[in-house]
């Protein structure tokens, strides 16, 4: 049993971070979050429009596209809107002296208004902003998926992550493969994000900048602290000194009571 008796809330619009030791139950935590699994006992609620994102330690892209074109597929959609607009767009030129456009026009401006009011026309630049942020070289983005190191694939996994409309991101170790200037481009990222996110990271600098709340999961419990890393560790250690005083005036106590009964 990994953990036992828990309650948690996390709200989108709060970046949170995860901490505890090894084995306690953190990246369980994030699989029944994600849905991978389910817990043996108990549920787990997720509101309605809640669409969640999960980067796991060692997430796996094993394709033959070039790393640009495999990044790109996060827009399938888009790209599907937008090679309709080409047909429609070539149709109309070549129906156009025959006058009998006005319905290929309709579904032209139908589709247009969809692509532009999902970011359509700056999808592109957006993958080259990630991309970038991520520390990839124009050369890298030509190279095959199936040609990547172990550390690039998993950068070029959290750039098809943070590309997604993802409104609850749920990110393990998102630092690991991350020279310095991509932590700071990722620390900027999650500061403009629109949700929420969750991140299980032993960087104790990235969840100082970044986390507004800390949860240690240890002992099968899940304990919550306000603010970030720094404030988690303080306020551990004023209870831990707290305890301490109190178990001392406990036994004090016990002694002095024992030390009565026995006259």
């Amino acid at each position: 049993r990994v953990l036992d008796g828990v309650s948690v809330e996390l709200h989108s619009g709060r970046i949170t971070g995860i901490v505890g030791p090894n084995g306690a139950g953190k990246t369980t935590l994030f699989r029944m979050i994600s849905g991978e699994l389910e817990p043996d006992l108990g549920t787990v609620t997720k509101s309605r429009d809640l669409k969640v994102g999960y980067l796991t330690q060692e997430p796996t892209l094993n394709s033959d596209a070039t790393l640009h074109d495999e990044v790109l597929s996060v827009f399938e959609g888009l790209l599907a809107i937008e090679h309709r607009m080409q047909q429609l767009s070539e149709e109309i030129s070549h129906k156009h002296d025959s006058g009998d456009v006005s319905e290929l026009m309709e579904q032209y401006d139908r589709l247009s208004a969809q692509f532009e009011a999902a970011g359509g026309y700056a999808h592109e630049q957006r993958l080259e902003e990630v991309l970038g942020g991520l520390g990839f070289s124009m050369e890298d983005r030509k190279l095959p998926v199936s040609a990547l190191s172990g550390g690039q694939r998993c950068r070029a996994a959290l750039a098809k992550l943070l590309l997604q409309d993802h409104n609850m991101l749920l990110l393990d170790e998102p630092t690991n493969h991350l020279d310095i200037d991509a932590v700071r481009w990722l620390e900027k990222f999650l500061a403009g994000h629109h949700g929420g996110a969750v991140i299980i990271s032993h960087d104790r600098y990235l969840m100082d900048r970044v986390t507004d709340r800390i949860i240690e999961v240890d002992k099968r419990r899940l304990t919550p602290y306000s603010g970030n890393y720094s404030n988690y560790i303080e306020t551990k250690e004023r209870n831990r000194l707290s305890n301490e005083r109190q178990f001392q005036k406990d036994k004090d106590f016990i002694e002095k009571e024992r030390a009565f009964i026995a006259k």
